[in-house]
């Protein structure tokens, strides 16, 4: 099951038995490897799966309005350029532990280098968060640590204008955009310790799969002969993609669906 279609192949029965080989390298090397960016992209298709669009209260524009996901970015202050390690440690750890006490919520970040050199982040996440309280946390962040005193010096206050807070609105395949942003690496540039890391739902999440029937096989037949979704083949796979890929499951299916994206909440 994927955000935007059904994966349908083979399995063989009894399955292979695997072998695995000791490779003795970091846990992390600071690079987007493809090992690291298919992660990613599972990582992002789980994310849509268990954030559907939504109505919320907008505190500051007195409204409802509807909300899926945001972009958050989270820059630093100082002029000296500070090492990722340490702007991890003391910025983003404190931020994303912060962030996860607004309740359930579901994140990913990367961490990129700015022109000059300085490490800021992005994070996309499915809480609807005033950018207030963004601003206002990671400020004061940077004033712990110290990153603030130059603004201060400069401007005479520390509400710097650090951070930005954007929600999608157009989501016409934003989760490919996203996984492709976030997979992408930069090999001119050294980044220490994680890149890019998830909430522990994703990190630990599983795709819903299940052993399909001649039922299941049917009705999804009969849902691409409807116009619901398009079915394309490939050499070892078949793909069957829709807007909702839910239409193209039974009741019982959806049943067990929802039920397993729950559990990921």
């Amino acid at each position: 099951m994927r955000a935007r279609s059904l994966l349908h192949y083979a399995v063989p029965h009894p399955r292979p038995q695997r072998f695995y080989k000791e490779f003795s390298v970091p846990t992390y090397s600071g690079k987007m490897t493809d090992h690291a960016a298919r992660r990613v992209r599972k990582t992002i298709d789980l994310f849509f799966q268990i954030s559907p669009a939504r109505t919320v209260w907008n505190d500051v524009s007195r409204t409802f309005q509807k909300f899926q996901i945001n972009f958050i970015t989270l820059t630093i202050s100082c002029k000296k350029l500070v090492p990722c390690r340490e702007a991890y440690e003391k910025l983003l750890a404190p931020f994303l532990r912060k962030l996860r006490t607004l309740g359930s919520v579901s994140y990913v970040w990367k961490g990129e280098f700015q022109k000059r050199g300085q490490p800021h982040y992005h994070i996309t996440s499915n809480v609807f968060i005033n950018w207030t309280w963004v601003r206002e946390t990671w400020n004061n962040l940077q004033s712990k640590a110290g990153y603030l005193d130059d603004y201060f010096a400069e401007h005479g206050h520390r509400n710097a204008p650090s951070t930005e807070v954007k929600a999608v609105k157009k989501l016409d395949r934003v989760d490919l955009y996203l996984a492709k942003y976030l997979s992408k690496g930069d090999p001119t540039k050294k980044w220490e310790g994680k890149v890019w890391g998830c909430s522990d739902n994703l990190r630990t999440g599983k795709q819903f799969a299940f052993s399909t029937n001649f039922e299941d096989d049917l009705w999804c037949n009969e849902c691409v002969e409807m116009g619901m979704g398009k079915r394309i083949y490939l050499d070892t796979i078949s793909l069957t993609e829709a807007p909702d890929p839910r239409t193209l499951l039974l009741t019982e299916r959806r049943v067990e669906l929802e039920t397993h994206l729950q559990n990921l909440k």
